[in-house]
C-alpha cells in the first residue's frame, strides 16, 4: 500500500496545485482512492488490470452502492489513472476500456394542475406591469412546458 499512498498523495497534490480542486473533493477522492487501492491489495497502481477494476465495481454493486456512485468511484480511478500515466508511474491506464455503470433516467419534475392553477392566481393578482410580466411568464412557462432556465433567458 505504499506506493500506493505516494501515488494517491501526488494525485491529490496535483489536483489542488492544478486544478484548484475544494477540499470536500480532495477528501472525497481521497477516500475513494484509498478504497479502491486497498481492494488493489499487493498490485501496486502500475499492476492493475481492466479485469481488476471491473471485479472492483463489482463489488460496489455487491455492497449495495448505486450506478451513480460506482460511476464516481470509476470517474476518480480514471483520473488516477491518467495521472499515474503521464507521470511514468505506469505504463498503461486499464480503467480506459472499463465501461461505465448503466445509470438510471430520471423522470424530468413537473407541476400538477393545483400547482399550475395556485401560480396563476398570484400572479394574476399582482398590479401594474410586473403583474402582467409574472402572469405572461407563467403561462408561457406553463403552455410551452419549456425549463426555466429558457423561460428567464428569453429575449425581451
Amino acid at each position: 500500500m505504499a506506493g500506493w499512498r505516494q501515488a494517491i498523495d501526488l494525485f491529490l497534490d496535483m489536483m489542488i496545485a492544478e486544478r484548484d480542486a475544494a477540499a470536500l473533493t480532495i477528501s472525497a477522492y481521497g477516500r475513494d482512492l484509498t478504497h479502491y487501492a486497498e481492494h488493489c491489495g499487493a498490485a501496486g497502481p502500475d499492476q492493475v488490470t481492466r479485469a481488476v477494476i471491473s471485479t472492483y465495481l463489482e463489488g460496489l454493486e455487491a455492497e449495495g452502492k448505486s450506478a451513480k456512485t460506482a460511476a464516481r468511484y470509476l470517474s476518480a480511478i480514471r483520473q488516477f489513472h491518467k495521472f499515474c500515466v503521464d507521470e511514468g508511474l505506469a505504463e498503461d491506464d486499464p480503467s480506459r476500456l472499463v465501461a461505465s455503470p448503466k445509470l438510471p433516467r430520471s423522470l424530468p419534475k413537473y407541476l400538477s394542475e393545483d400547482e399550475v392553477g395556485r401560480l396563476l392566481e398570484v400572479a394574476r393578482a399582482q398590479d401594474g406591469a410586473d403583474g402582467k410580466r409574472l402572469l405572461c411568464l407563467v403561462e408561457m412557462f406553463y403552455a410551452t412546458g419549456m425549463r426555466v432556465s429558457e423561460l428567464v433567458s428569453l429575449p425581451i
